[in-house]
C-alpha cells in the first residue's frame, strides 16, 4: 500500500498527455498542496480525491461500463478513495465491488489519465450532495468477458461489454467522451 507521500510523488511524476491533463495536474498538486491529507476524505467538500478504471475485455476490443444512476449515462467503474492512498488499489477494489468480478489485472500499475470532474449537486442515499470536484486518478484494467458479472444495485442500473466503437452510442456524458479515447489509445499502447 501506498504512502501519502508515494501517492503525490507519482501524481507529480506523471507525464500528462495533453494540455487540458497538464492543467488538471497542475490543479491536483495546488489543492493538495493546501489540503493535504485532507483531500483523500470526501468530507473535503470542495474537492477529494476519487479513482477510476478502464476494463477491457482481454481481446481490448470492448470496455466494461456500468450504468450510472446519478449521471445516467454509461461509464467507467470507480470510486472516492475514503482515505486510502494508493489510488491503484481503490479503483482495483471499486471493479471488484462494482461488477462482481473475481477476477481483473492491471494492464499497468502506473497512472495512465488525471483529471479534474465537476460533479453536479445530486442526493444520493437520500442525502444532499452539494457540488464539488473530483481529482480523479485513472488505471486500466483487463478481464475476461465471459465471467460472471453482479449488478450492484446501489449504484448501477446495469453492466455492459461496450465495443469501443460504438461508445457514442451508450455514453450521454459526452464531456467524458475524450478521456475514454484516450484512455483507450493508452491502453492500446501498453499491450502492443
Amino acid at each position: 500500500m501506498k504512502t501519502y507521500l508515494e501517492m503525490m510523488k507519482e501524481i507529480s511524476s506523471y507525464v500528462p498527455s495533453n494540455e487540458e491533463e497538464k492543467n488538471d495536474q497542475k490543479l491536483i498538486l495546488q489543492f493538495t498542496e493546501r489540503f493535504k491529507r485532507e483531500a483523500f476524505d470526501r468530507s473535503c467538500l470542495p474537492a477529494h480525491f476519487s479513482a477510476s478504471a478502464m476494463v477491457f475485455n482481454l481481446e481490448h476490443t470492448k470496455v466494461l461500463f456500468a450504468f450510472h444512476k446519478i449521471y445516467r449515462s454509461y461509464g467507467w467503474l470507480g470510486g472516492h478513495s475514503d482515505n486510502e492512498f494508493d489510488l491503484a488499489q481503490v479503483a482495483y477494489r471499486e471493479v471488484l465491488e462494482e461488477t462482481g468480478l473475481s477476477e481483473v489485472s492491471f494492464l499497468s500499475k502506473e497512472i495512465q489519465s488525471v483529471e479534474v470532474l465537476t460533479v453536479q449537486r445530486h442526493r444520493k442515499n437520500q442525502k444532499d450532495v452539494p457540488a464539488h470536484l473530483h481529482l480523479n486518478v485513472t488505471y486500466a484494467f483487463e478481464a475476461d468477458e465471459k465471467a460472471p458479472l453482479s449488478l450492484n444495485l446501489q449504484e448501477h442500473d446495469d453492466l455492459r461489454w461496450i465495443p469501443l466503437e460504438e461508445l457514442e452510442r451508450f455514453v450521454s456524458e459526452k464531456e467524458l467522451l475524450p478521456i475514454y479515447r484516450k484512455m483507450i489509445q493508452k491502453s492500446l499502447h501498453i499491450v502492443s
